[in-house]
């Protein structure tokens, strides 16, 4: 009975996504929804024994989203069956560094930068040609490849290209020596390095399959190379905000291991867990900001696929001391 009551708390206060629980039996739905598989029995309790603890986190949490008490809400997403040790493993692939220094090839002020045009009250570049569907990592510590590729993507059209999904996979076989480690993180500097050096296929030629698998690096299918990559300064969001507005979409390394994080469904994310004693760990691609009820955020695209957070995107606290740590590596590459 009291997994019944319990249950229904969740139909009622639990914001999913675009999946419909049924009452009888909302585990299963979930399961169902979500493609989960268990080898035995003993994993599925464990499971759902970790997917109840986050019910309770997730509709607690939405009580005070509903009473006006929190700007975010939460959900059930695809990520509620494992434990904390799991989700962080899997899916966070930034690798610690000391202040990440700038090789001969790198400008760190653009002249663009350096420009008197005031900073726009909103810019979003999904509404152009700069940013490609959202994609997944999948159990693999990528995020880091994701995110430089995704600033590559970004500056495609401004160099007569058409816009181009990017070959994450041929980073994770082939990037070995440029301090990326495949599916066991890397930072996107490295990535930059490597392809200022050998150039980036497609995601069409080289699908990504989320593990390691061996180079079948094409020079012949190469997209593009990069001329340099040049880090935000200062390390101020007005600067990044600039930097976002006038360059475009922007790779930056954010705090996010935590549990508003991991939940996210909606809403402008101010997470008191995402502090600046915490390293950075995942890597995102910037591609705007704005602001609502007087409230100012930032615009992340995630790798972690369109059923997690608000159709794979988040909405961050921005000018709120440098909320989850996001100025703190933001890189763009020069075609």
């Amino acid at each position: 009975m009291l997994l019944s009551v319990l249950m229904v708390c969740v139909l009622v206060s639990v914001s999913t996504s675009t999946s419909v629980f049924n009452p009888d039996d909302p585990w299963e739905t979930w399961k169902d929804f979500h493609g989960k598989t268990y080898s035995t029995q003993d994993e599925e309790k464990l499971r759902l024994k970790v997917w109840l603890q986050n019910v309770m986190k997730v509709t607690n949490h939405n009580v005070d989203f509903k009473l006006g008490k929190s700007s975010f809400s939460l959900a059930l997403n695809y990520l509620a069956d494992l434990t904390d040790e799991e989700f962080s493993n899997m899916y966070f692939g930034i690798k610690p560094s000391e202040e990440e220094i700038e090789d001969e090839g790198t400008v760190l002020v653009e002249e663009e930068l350096m420009s008197k045009r005031p900073i726009p009250q909103s810019i979003d570049w999904r509404n152009t040609d700069r940013v490609t569907h959202v994609k997944n990592q999948k159990n693999c510590g990528s995020c880091y490849a994701f995110s430089a590729l995704g600033a590559i993507e970004g500056q495609l059209t401004k160099h007569g290209l058409p816009l181009t999904s990017l070959s994450e996979q041929q980073i994770v076989d082939c990037a070995k020596g440029f301090g990326t480690y495949s599916c066991f993180g890397g930072r996107p500097i490295g990535v930059f390095k490597y392809i200022r050096k050998y150039g980036i296929m497609s995601q069409k030629s080289y699908p990504y399959k989320g593990k390691k698998q061996t180079c079948r690096y094409n020079q012949q299918l190469v997209v593009k190379k990069i001329q340099r990559f040049t880090h935000v300064r200062p390390k101020t969001e007005a600067a990044l905000a600039k930097a976002v507005a006038t360059i475009g979409p922007i790779s930056v390394l954010v705090t996010s291991d935590t549990p508003d994080f991991r939940h996210y469904r909606k809403g402008i994310l101010f997470d008191t867990g995402c502090t600046s004693r915490k390293p950075t760990d995942h890597g995102m691609l910037l591609v705007g900001f704005g602001e609502q009820h007087g409230k100012k955020y930032w615009i992340l695209k995630n790798s972690w696929g369109n059923r997690w957070g608000d159709n794979g995107y988040v909405y961050l606290a921005r000018d709120r001391g440098n909320h989850c740590k996001i100025t703190s590596s933001a890189i763009y590459p020069v075609l």
